[in-house]
Formats: C-alpha cells, structure tokens, sequence
C-alpha cells in the first residue's frame, strides 16, 4: 500500500531541527496514548497491551488525515478564552454543587465510582496525577482523535460520530467498579461529557480544548473526593 507523502514541520529540540508530519505526531501520540491506557490504567499483560497498541497504531499510519491536526493548538483566540472560563468552572464543580446542596439543607451525595475513592485514598498522589493528567491524554488521544477520525473514515456524520465516541466513551468507565445499581448514574453523565468534548473538538479541530477541560474536570472531582473523604489525622 503506497503511503502518501505529507506535508512536515521542523521542530527544533536539545539544538537539533527535525522534521514531523501531521502523521508522525498522530503515531507518536497514539503510540503513547495506547500504553498509558492498556498498561498504566487497565494493567494488561504485556503481550495483549502490545497486540492492541500495534493495532491502533498501525491504523493510525496507514489513514493519515493530514486536513485534521488536532495536535496543533486552536489559533482562534476566542476558543482559547473560552476554553479557561470553561475549564476554571468545571475544576470548582463540585465544590460549587456542595455549596448548592448545604444552602438548601440537603444530604450530600455519594462517589458511585467506589474504585476510584479507594484508589485516591490509598495513593492520592498517584491518584490525582493518573486522573488528572494520564487519563485525560489517552482518553482524548484514543477517542476524540484516534476514533473520532476512524468513524469519520467510515463516511458518518459528525454528530453520528461525536454520538458513537461519547456512548464508548462512558461504557469503557464500567470497567472502574461502581456502587451496585448506581452504572447509569455514572455512565450517562460521563456520555454527555464524552459528547460536549466530541463537539468542542469539531469545533476548533484541535485536541487541546478538549484536553484542558477533561483534565480540568478530573483534577476537581479528584481533588474534592480527596479532601472530603480523606481521613483527618
């Protein structure tokens, strides 16, 4: 199969000038993406992790869109404005919902994500960095870049595609255990999430926007969880 040439930037690093493609940095991306999800955050075996990893980097290769670099950073000055309002509110969420709820005298809800709080309180440092930085570069990386672009390869709509990224968005977070009954409550909001982010990114067609507000929205729920569960000794 015949690989067609891409347009490339030279980078300059450590005093020496390189040269990438919009395809180079995709693969490198992805490539990295693909182990911090299959060996930092689900822990496969190295042989399965490497299978999985190959795969989609060999997808990533051979399909090149060189008209999407959603590596690059959004040149629209207003998507950049926006993307700090919107990211400084999602990091005080949940600390604004607590205020919500204590003003009208209800009880405080509960984390349905019970792998995650006993996570955080046995390893909040780990906790905070994998929640807050790991997950958010290879969740956007794999499903708002990676499969984003391959569903789009399939000839879809955009909105068929944000729908389909965000549905396997929430469904890969039931493989964190959930309080029994509480899948739903947990799965859906993280769809709608998966989707708004899906829709930022066809926006500016940059992963940056997204990336930002995923980590943004990681750091607050993990820092809340933290600071209201954590034990006072």
């Amino acid at each position: 199969m015949k690989i067609a040439s891409l347009p490339t930037t030279t980078y300059s690093f450590l005093g020496r000038d390189f040269e990438m493609s919009v395809r180079d940095k995709k693969v490198v991306a992805v490539a990295l993406a693909c182990i911090g999800l299959f060996v930092l955050q689900l822990g496969l075996s190295l042989s399965l992790a490497l299978c999985f990893t190959t795969t989609v980097t060999l997808l990533t290769y051979l399909f090149p869109r060189e008209d999407q670099d959603w590596l690059s950073w959004p040149n629209d000055k207003s998507e950049e404005h926006s993307i700090k309002w919107i990211s400084a509110l999602l990091l005080a969420k949940p600390f604004l919902i607590t205020l919500l709820f204590l003003a009208l005298g209800l009880p405080l809800p509960g984390v349905p994500q019970v792998g995650i709080l006993e996570y955080l309180m046995r390893y909040p440092i780990t906790g905070l960095l994998k929640t807050s930085l790991l997950a958010p570069f290879t969740e956007e990386i794999l499903f708002r870049g990676f499969l984003f672009e391959r569903l789009e390869d399939l000839h879809l709509s955009r909105r068929v595609s944000q729908g389909i990224q965000a549905v396997l968005f929430g469904l890969a977070h039931l493989n964190k255990k959930i309080e029994e009954g509480y899948e739903m409550a947990v799965v859906l909001p993280i769809t709608i999430f998966g989707y708004f982010l899906g829709s930022r990114k066809s926006k500016s067609g940059s992963l940056a926007g997204p990336l930002a507000l995923h980590s943004a929205s990681n750091l607050g729920a993990a820092s809340y969880i933290f600071l209201r569960f954590a034990p006072i000794n």
